[in-house]
């Protein structure tokens, strides 16, 4: 547990500089926000000592818990030699390709994995199930290789 004091400093720097999504900031000013200060497995504590069940996995990154010692290793591994590279331009990656053959081998059917972006892995895996097959359910148009249809999300509606 930090002291009171830090958790008052971060609050005063958390009003004065963020700006927080989704939030009522009149409510936010009169109450000040929680700072949460460590994680573990599903668990979180704020500053103030409370433990607290994190029931959206961190809006849903942290699915397989905080702070698990093999994920923490293999992260400053990949970040030690390359964090991240994009696959446009005709470019890869080996971890990119060592994912996408993995992916490959859990899908029936063994097709190649076509995306690393969220949006994009949705929609790569939609059209997959649609080629697979062929059967109802979220419908994409056929299209080029090179040209992406997104799907359409409850978000549009």
């Amino acid at each position: 547990m930090t002291g009171a004091g830090d958790t008052l400093r971060w609050r005063e720097l958390d009003a004065r500089h963020h700006i927080h999504p989704f939030t009522d900031h009149l409510q936010l000013a009169a109450k000040g926000s929680r700072i949460i200060t460590r994680a573990e497995g599903c668990w979180l504590w704020d500053s103030e000592g409370n433990r607290i069940l994190d029931g959206m996995a961190g809006l849903w990154c942290v699915n397989v818990g905080y702070g698990r010692p093999e994920l923490v290793e293999a992260a400053r591994r990949q970040m030690a030699m390359l964090p991240y590279y994009n696959t446009f331009f005709q470019s890869s990656t080996p971890a990119a390709v060592d994912l996408a053959a993995r992916l490959a081998q859990l899908r029936l059917g063994g097709q190649r994995h076509r995306d690393q972006a969220g949006a994009l892995l949705l929609e790569s895996a939609a059209a997959a199930d649609q080629e697979d097959h062929d059967q109802p359910g979220i419908r994409l148009p056929r299209h080029d290789p090179g040209h992406r249809q997104h799907v359409r999300t409850v978000g549009d509606a």
